[in-house]
């Protein structure tokens, strides 16, 4: 799965592959239609249009599994299982997700195995059941860790973390966030930075530390190009609750002065709080 740094610009690029590779039916334009296609799938799922990721999806799996492309079906069915779940059909959702697992561990590719493990646990622990959901990130974190997958380990850091966070554990919360922000910004994935510095600020707001949690999210916002429809959703809600804890003049002087800090003065401000705060 690619990440990019704009959706929107991303999505009108493969919607105009899609057309250059339906013009011929060669096998070479059946890959270019079968990856667009898919690619679009995740781009819609993305910008939290479901059904339509869903149909994407659905097409691409057909045309792979007439392909006979084994490892390239698993990939389309854990973004399947993705879309699915988001779309409110917990059980398929998660039914998929182990599918595509299977697949991956028959394939013996430790990468996809670790990443599908942290999908999973996130579906666990969107559907409430934070005991399974800790035990397939610590899973997924340990074998991405032992394969040096740094991308799936600071994924799987982050998820770990809202787990705490959402446990009210806010300061054991802290040092996961922190290491998937010092991970990603080495990678440089913005998205993930973004996830990073959000989680951090939210965990600053419940130490009512508003200033900080304020800072860090003004900043996070030049970054909403890279993020998908439920990350700013979420950043509004958090500036929402965010404005009834701060006067007027004192919320836009903090976000003033989070607009004006630079990416490192903001990574270094995130990466500044103490594990004992």
């Amino acid at each position: 799965m690619k990440h990019y740094s704009n959706i929107e610009k991303a999505k009108r690029y493969f919607k105009k592959s899609i057309s250059i590779h339906t013009k011929s039916q060669t096998d070479s334009d059946k890959l270019g239609y079968l990856n667009a296609i898919g690619e679009l799938g995740i781009i819609e799922k993305d910008l939290g249009n479901y059904k339509t990721s869903i149909k994407l999806l659905i097409e691409s799996l057909d045309i792979s599994k007439k392909l006979k492309l084994i490892s390239h079906t698993a990939g389309i069915l854990s973004n399947l299982g993705n879309a699915t779940f988001l779309n409110g059909d917990y059980s398929k959702g998660i039914k998929l997700q182990n599918q595509s697992l299977k697949i991956y561990k028959k394939l013996g590719n430790k990468i996809q195995i670790s990443r599908i493990t942290n999908n999973l646990g996130y579906m666990y622990l969107l559907s409430g059941n934070y005991f399974k959901a800790k035990e397939y990130f610590e899973d997924g974190l340990s074998l991405s860790i032992e394969i040096n997958d740094k991308f799936t380990e600071a994924m799987t850091s982050i998820n770990l973390g809202s787990l705490l966070k959402l446990s009210g554990e806010y300061l054991k919360s802290y040092p996961y966030f922190k290491k998937s922000l010092s991970i990603m910004k080495n990678i440089g994935f913005k998205r993930g930075i973004a996830m990073s510095i959000g989680n951090i600020s939210e965990i600053n707001f419940e130490l009512e530390n508003y200033k900080t949690s304020t800072l860090l999210i003004s900043f996070n916002e030049s970054l909403k190009k890279s993020m998908p429809k439920n990350d700013l959703l979420l950043i509004k809600k958090h500036i929402f609750r965010l404005r009834k804890k701060l006067s007027i003049e004192d919320f836009s002087k903090y976000w003033e002065e989070g607009r004006a800090m630079t990416f490192e003065q903001a990574v270094n401000l995130a990466l500044s709080m103490s594990d004992e705060y």
